[in-house]
């Protein structure tokens, strides 16, 4: 009998990568990639640290690696395809479809790895795809950003007021994190006020 991990690999292989491939998708290890223009857009593979010969777990990661922005933040990828923790824009595709949850698949030895796979790719198709395509927008990744990165894509939109205002706001909630948004706002030619 198969080990459940390597019917998590075999689910990606016969369900995900032909699904994928249709959408334009490459593939490399447990990562799936394609360029929409100058951005990246990813989708990988997590597996649980508690799998064992009886259940495997798996979760889907997305990212969006936008290369303007990574150079910025200075976390440019040296080797494309960039990880998924590399990317500027992250979300687990479990909260998109189960009311903001996480959600992680669960395989056993006698799983129907059929249906899992049909369900994986229905949900990566209708809840990823329709994800990415928000994160290739600047108006809407600016909403979906972590504070640093969405100081970013305010300076991108050409929104300095509002950059200043985001990386202010940060300082006072953590005192702690005032070096870090300070410099950001030095390399980015931000005024912030000199009170902080």
């Amino acid at each position: 009998m198969k080990h459940p991990s390597d019917l998590i690999d075999e689910l990606f292989k016969a369900h995900l990568k032909p699904a994928l491939k249709e959408f334009g998708f490459k593939s490399k290890s447990s990562t799936f990639f394609r360029q929409n223009g100058e951005l990246v857009e990813i989708i990988s593979l997590q597996k649980s640290q508690s799998n064992d010969a009886n259940e495997s777990r798996f979760a889907i990661n997305l990212g969006v690696y936008w290369p303007k922005a990574q150079e910025i933040l200075g976390g440019t990828c040296e080797t494309p395809p960039p990880k998924e923790y590399d990317c500027t824009l992250r979300q687990r595709l479990g909260p998109l479809f189960d009311d903001g949850r996480d959600y992680w698949w669960s395989i056993k030895p006698n799983s129907d790895i059929q249906a899992i796979g049909v369900d994986v790719a229905e949900k990566v198709q209708r809840f990823g795809l329709s994800w990415f395509v928000r994160a290739a927008s600047l108006d809407e990744a600016v909403k979906m950003a972590q504070p640093r990165q969405a100081i970013v894509f305010y300076f991108l939109k050409g929104e300095h007021v509002q950059a200043a205002a985001l990386v202010e706001e940060q300082i006072v909630k953590n005192k702690h994190a005032k070096p870090l948004f300070q410099l950001l706002a030095t390399k980015l030619g931000l005024k912030i006020s000199a009170k902080l």
